[in-house]
This record gives structure tokens, C-alpha cells and sequence, in this order.
């Protein structure tokens, strides 16, 4: 059976309509709508080499190394697992090509979307980096094995790449483009870096008491830049509460 992870449907309980409506109107709200409630995780410690570690430090060490960690998972292969191979279920696994030393992913989230139903992203993931986010949706990320590895050229034993097969986790998302942006996201823990992707700047102190942020109002602006701008932090929003977020950070 495959492994699914439900997120939250958002017709029933959130109302936030595209900036642009389908007969061209424009609607800017004054503000986010408020969070709906959902459950969130209840997990305050990580197991890890039999001792019982704070979350918080966890995803202190975690971000340290996020960048490397993150390139880690951009590149590899994924494949599915041969339905003829002995004890393979080719829906509940995926084998995936490492080379960085880094650790190693050990699951894979299988991606769909309603904005593009005929894609699928197979995305290798280290469980704990989803499993601390807060989300009672990724709890089941905290108790997965270490993956088990193999020379990726079984005539080569001294590869440099790994073999991995990994248990895969199915689940469903509004928007393709704010799940990579999300993805990133949950790695690096940089509001800059997400608000870089919809070309949204944040002034420092001075800057804002100097000048109009980037991306406010102006004579000057491009107001088609400008929707598109919303209507991403829009996407970017209603995915945070799919996946059931709780990141004070990111809602900010």
C-alpha cells in the first residue's frame, strides 16, 4: 500500500480567490485570511543515536548545513523500483543515486497538483527536515529508518555514488510552482531567499525609513509585475496551509 500524507483540503475551509478573478476583476485583499485551525504536531523531542534531542536544536543543526543539504536532493535520479524484483512494491518505493557525503535522503515525496494534473515531482527528502516543520501532517517523517545503501555499479564497489531504496510518501498540492519555493524554503529557513523568488525585497531599517519598499504602489510600477507578485504569495500561502505549516516565519 502506498504511503499518503493528507493535506489539508482548502475549498471547505478557507476562502482566498485569485488576485485576478476568471472574468479579469481584480481583488486585492486588504490582508492574509486568518490560519483555519489544524492539528499540529504534538512531537517536542527526536530520537537520534538513543538520545533524546530538542527539536529546536535539531533544526538549529539542521539549517547549519541546509544549503549543501538541500543541493543534495535537487540532482539525484529517481527511479521506480522493477515490479517483477523480489518483495518490490513499485508504489511504496523508490531507488534513488547519491554521491554527496552529506546525509544521505532517507524518503522520497511523490508530488502531485491541481494546477498541474498531469505532473508528478519525485523528490528525494530528509525525513527530519519535514518532520520538525511543526506539521502534525509530517509526523510519520520522524521514525524512518536510515536508508540502506549500495554501490550504485554493482561491478564497481567503490563508486562514489549509492544506491538507495527509499519508502515513498505520496501527497497533493494546490500549486507546482509555490511547492518548490516552499521546498527550498524548508531547508534554508530564509523568508529573503522565498520573497527573492517572487522578486520581493526586504529594506533594512534605514532603507525602509528612506524609501517605498520594492514592489509597493508606485507611479512607476508595472501593475501586471505587481499582481503577479500577489498572486504568488498567494499560492505561496494557501500551500503553507495545505501542507498545514504552523512556521510563524513563513506566514509572516
Amino acid at each position: 500500500m502506498p504511503n499518503r500524507l493528507n493535506p489539508l483540503p482548502l475549498s471547505s475551509t478557507l476562502h482566498f480567490p485569485p488576485v485576478r478573478g476568471s472574468d479579469g476583476a481584480i481583488e486585492v485583499p486588504p490582508h492574509l485570511p486568518d490560519h483555519p485551525p489544524f492539528p499540529v504536531s504534538t512531537r517536542r523531542h527526536v530520537l537520534l543515536d538513543g538520545e533524546s534531542v530538542p527539536i529546536p536544536f535539531v533544526r538549529h543543526v539542521l539549517t547549519s548545513i541546509a544549503q549543501p543539504m538541500l543541493e543534495s536532493v535537487h540532482g539525484p535520479p529517481v527511479f521506480t523500483v522493477d515490479s517483477d524484483a523480489d518483495d518490490a512494491d513499485p508504489a511504496s518505493t523508490r531507488l534513488v543515486v547519491v554521491s554527496n557525503p552529506l546525509p544521505f535522503p532517507n524518503c522520497v515525496l511523490v508530488v502531485s497538483f491541481d494546477d498541474r494534473p498531469d505532473d508528478e515531482f519525485e523528490t528525494p527528502a530528509h525525513g527530519l527536515i519535514w518532520a520538525t516543520s511543526g506539521s502534525s501532517l509530517f509526523e510519520p517523517l520522524f521514525d524512518l529508518d536510515e536508508p540502506a545503501g549500495s554501490p550504485s555499479d554493482e561491478h564497481e564497489p567503490h563508486s562514489s555514488e549509492t544506491l538507495l531504496t527509499l519508502p515513498a510518501f505520496y501527497l497533493h498540492v494546490p500549486f507546482q510552482h509555490a511547492w518548490t519555493q516552499i521546498h527550498d524554503f524548508m531547508y534554508t529557513r530564509s523568508p529573503a531567499d522565498l520573497l527573492d523568488t517572487l522578486s520581493i525585497h526586504i529594506p533594512t531599517p534605514t532603507q525602509h525609513a528612506r524609501t517605498i519598499p520594492s514592489g509597493a504602489a508606485t507611479p512607476s510600477s508595472d501593475q501586471g509585475d505587481l499582481l503577479d507578485q500577489l498572486e504568488g504569495l498567494r499560492q505561496i500561502y494557501l500551500t503553507a496551509v495545505c501542507l498545514q505549516l504552523p512556521d510563524d516565519v513563513l506566514v509572516e
